[in-house]
């Protein structure tokens, strides 16, 4: 299915250097220009289409709820939405009339959401809450027993009977857009303040670095309150006059070949998500579910936001190679929601980009490539940026560092934010960061990466960096080889704890089925495979359900909360082996806080 048909759809570079401000007054430019074309096409959790909107009606909807808006010029508005289009009209509207929207999600039956969400409120200084007629009751009593009980809230879904604004209200550059709250923190809220130029700027970076041109197709399950979904797959389409195909994260989780389903059918030519959902897409589709499949539209398929495993894009390849993918389309990123979203990524006809490093150095902190068969800890190419500068910089004492060599990935150029929203300390050390020599600002990431030939390659967080013995073991490298002893496991997570003599390895693992008993033997072999990879012993090994084990919104794992519920003994545990000594910890603390 064709959804770039309209023939009024002028080649996108004829009208890129219009000098538009904002992401509305391009939206006002393709209704009129391109009313027909279509903006979004939404789909229930069967696959089924049950919603199109054009651009002609995207502006004129937001436009009316823009000026339901117009009483909150200035202010901030909370925004807790369904997935879907109501959201995205909202959003628009309160760029159109300069409400600082702070997109959420909704807080529905987890432990302390609505606390959550009230915590968010205040450190936003919130006028108001903005959502849809369906959670408007839930919330407003969700609410009553709060701190911000007062909060007045609101269904946008009312306001799209008013009479549409008449003229497209001009904003500074500079001014702030949105707040970006950082997906899975527990502790103070971290609200990214992302401006007009920033949003605009990183827009054009995708459209550059992904190749992207009026024959784009976007497709997202991601969700629309996290940068990946928010930016990537909503806001970018709509600067580029393009159609994106949007599903509900939770449709995708339950049923991920209706991913695929829908690339096939609207012939998407880009769309991804984080590393684990290739994973699952390999793991739990059928060959009943592939049938009719045609994937050879798929040309950009971009993974990002969490660790990239070689293994994935090879076991991806492999499965769907038959059904029209090729590895070549993979497109590897690296971006945070502090740089809007996207940093660098890679696209090119031989593939991704792997490079094999000897282990040993690595941990010494350089990163020295290796032949084939040689050993080499394998790292995936996150490419290169456009128009942003990055530099690997020592963590100690802030010199930028030579190729190979690994530090901290600093950043710098328009797509950065502004700071964080009420946090002027941590705005100051975070984005304000300058080099031993004096140059700078940059944003600090806090990512640990190096580069080689110009290509940023990513090797892991400085706060969930192992170090010990003096040496320094990325976690994800634990992981993967715990993963590798049985194919039954999905995900892992692995940290250390501190017992007062030593720095002891914890592994937390999912299991996929919990109705078949663990192999024999199990928790032997892992430790012996992560004792044989890296020298170091397990003193803690922890099986949970997929309930138990912890993610962000945008399916990232979440180590330092797993490291919390371990110390609690909060983990409602399948089985666990934990060495005397690491468990006394357990027992002396009953609860430890994750970092911030």
């Amino acid at each position: 299915m064709n959804l770039n048909h309209e023939p009024e759809v002028q080649a996108f570079a004829q009208e890129s250097a219009a000098p538009f401000e904002t992401l509305t007054a391009r939206l006002d430019a393709y209704a009129l220009s391109r009313p027909n074309q279509l903006a979004f096409v939404f789909l229930d959790e069967r696959g089924e289409e049950m919603e199109r909107l054009t651009f002609a009606q995207l502006a004129d909807r937001s436009s009316r709820i823009a000026r339901g808006l117009e009483p909150w010029r200035g202010q901030q508005a909370l925004m807790l939405y369904s997935p879907g289009s109501t959201f995205i009209c909202a959003l628009l509207a309160c760029f159109r009339v300069g409400v600082i929207a702070a997109p959420m999600p909704l807080p529905g039956r987890q432990k302390g959401g609505m606390a959550r969400v009230a915590q968010v409120a205040r450190n936003a200084r919130a006028a108001l809450v903005l959502t849809d007629d369906s959670a408007l009751e839930v919330l407003r009593t969700g609410l009553a027993s709060t701190v911000i009980h007062d909060l007045p809230c609101f269904s946008t879904e009312t306001m799209t009977d008013n009479p549409p604004i008449q003229q497209v209200q001009a904003f500074e550059a500079e001014d702030v857009a949105y707040l970006q709250y950082t997906s899975g923190s527990t502790g103070e809220p971290k609200g990214v303040m992302i401006t007009h130029r920033a949003l605009m700027h990183n827009v054009e970076e995708i459209r550059l670095l992904f190749g992207h041109s009026d024959s784009t197709v976007m497709g997202n399950w991601a969700p629309t309150f996290h940068d990946m979904g928010l930016v990537g797959t909503t806001l970018h389409p709509i600067y580029m006059g393009i159609p994106s195909v949007q599903m509900t994260p939770a449709t995708f989780i339950k049923r991920p070949a209706l991913w695929l389903r829908a690339i096939s059918k609207y012939r998407v030519t880009t769309s991804g998500g984080p590393n684990f959902a290739f994973d699952l897409c390999t793991q739990r589709i059928s060959p009943n579910d592939l049938e009719g499949i045609d994937l050879s539209s798929w040309t950009r398929a971009f993974n990002g936001a969490e660790p990239v495993r070689p293994a994935t894009l090879k076991a991806f390849a492999q499965r769907f190679g038959p059904y029209g993918f090729d590895v070549r389309d993979f497109c590897i990123c690296y971006g945070l929601a502090e740089s809007t979203l996207l940093v660098t990524a890679y696209t090119s006809e031989q593939g991704p980009n792997v490079l094999a490093v000897d282990p040993v150095m690595l941990e010494s902190g350089v990163a020295q490539p290796v032949r084939e068969g040689e050993g080499g800890r394998e790292l995936v190419g996150c490419g290169a940026p456009v128009n942003l500068d990055v530099h690997i910089v020592d963590v100690e004492t802030s010199r930028t560092l030579p190729p190979n060599s690994v530090g901290e990935i600093w950043v710098r150029g328009g797509s950065v934010g502004a700071g964080y929203w009420e946090r002027p300390d941590l705005t100051v050390t975070t984005f304000q960061a300058h080099t031993s020599t004096g140059e700078g600002p940059f944003l600090r990431t806090g990512d640990l990466g190096f580069l080689y030939e110009g290509e940023l390659f990513m090797t892991g967080r400085i706060k969930d960096l192992m170090i010990i013995g003096g040496r320094n073991i990325y976690p994800q490298d634990v992981e993967v080889t715990a993963l590798q002893v049985q194919p039954a496991l999905r995900a892992a997570a692995a940290f250390t704890v501190d017992t007062g003599v030593r720095e002891e390895v914890v592994v937390v693992l999912e299991v996929g089925r919990t109705d078949e008993a663990l192999p024999t033997g199990l928790t032997e072999a892992i430790r012996q495979a992560i004792s044989r990879e890296f020298g170091v012993s397990v003193a803690g090994l922890v099986f949970v359900t997929t309930a138990n084990f912890a993610r962000t919104t945008s399916g990232k794992v979440m180590r330092s909360e797993m490291r919390r519920l371990f110390l609690g003994r909060k983990l409602e545990a399948l089985h666990e082996d934990v060495y005397d000594d690491l468990d006394q910890v357990r027992l002396a603390r009953t609860d430890q806080p994750s970092p911030v």
